[in-house]
């Protein structure tokens, strides 16, 4: 299993395309499939326990969500 890289494909225009998933300090944070940049409707979360850290992003096609 990929404990450790990303999976972020992109099309010709550096659009997200196909199926992504990311990692934060070693856990599985989300799936998700894109098409040309746009998600599909697949996707799954997971809750992420983050204590003293800066969470930064940068990637303007993915939404989230803070419960807290």
């Amino acid at each position: 299993m990929n404990m450790n890289k990303n999976i972020e494909p992109l099309d010709d225009k550096s659009y997200p395309h196909g199926y992504w998933e990311r990692y934060m300090a070693n856990t599985l944070w989300f799936k998700k499939f894109f098409i040309n940049g746009i998600s599909n409707g697949y996707e799954e979360k997971y809750k992420l326990e983050i204590i003293d850290s800066i969470l930064q992003i940068d990637d303007s096609n993915i939404t989230l969500t803070f419960n807290l």
